[in-house]
């Protein structure tokens, strides 16, 4: 997994499709272990701790783990729960500094689990990192970066 460690090369786009392809999968899949196998391929890459969270990584996390969170399985969605609770709780600097898509995809992630029906302590914690995120915004720590210039468009 080291290509996912490095920047990707300009004008090349193998990381989005690589990731891109656990997605696709995860949407079509009608076998009952793959989507588990997906989202456990997917948390282990993110707990690793290795993977530089660029946006394009992120979304495609974040879009697995909404997934996820609509699942029949309650492995899966709790699996992808405590991997997205691990982002938040360790990886929050690098969603609010990042393109500000970062911190909506993660609201909408959070947002699925709310309605966990497999534990409520899942849709409570998703609820109270709902509020975290709200607190930090309000804060200001959201730091929105512009892909076409050099500086930032604010605070």
């Amino acid at each position: 997994m080291k290509f996912l460690e490095r920047e990707e090369l300009a004008h090349y786009n193998f990381q989005n499709e690589f990731l891109r392809s656990f997605v696709v999968v995860m949407q079509k899949s009608v076998s009952s272990e793959i989507p588990e196998l997906i989202v456990r391929c997917v948390s282990q890459i993110v707990l690793d701790g290795k993977v530089f969270l660029q946006y394009v990584w992120f979304f495609y996390t974040s879009y697995v783990f909404t997934i996820a969170a609509a699942d029949e399985r309650k492995s899966i969605v709790l699996l992808a729960f405590g991997t997205m609770e691990k982002i938040v709780r360790d990886y929050f600097p690098y969603i609010t500094e990042t393109e500000t898509t970062t911190f909506t995809d993660c609201v909408k992630c959070l947002i699925a689990f709310t309605n966990c029906r497999f534990n409520s302590d899942a849709s409570l914690n998703a609820i109270a990192f709902l509020r975290f995120c709200a607190v930090k915004l309000a804060e200001g720590v959201l730091v929105c970066y512009d892909k076409n210039s050099d500086g930032h468009l604010g605070k």
